[in-house]
């Protein structure tokens, strides 16, 4: 990812990235890693995916 597209506390900025394929692969990882600390809840994963502010 582009060193612009990240925040002060190394988060991506929204609108950032404008390849297709890098945002997927972005979203993607980013889903497994909720995934994880959901302990493999899908939709609490999901909840906090599309809803929670990560950190």
């Amino acid at each position: 990812m582009s060193p612009s597209c990240i925040g002060v506390k190394g988060n991506a900025r929204v609108g950032c990235i404008n390849d297709p394929n890098i945002s997927i692969e972005a979203g993607v990882q980013e889903f497994k890693d909720v995934l994880a600390k959901a302990n493999g809840d899908i939709a609490l994963a999901l909840q906090s995916y599309n809803c929670a502010t990560r950190s």
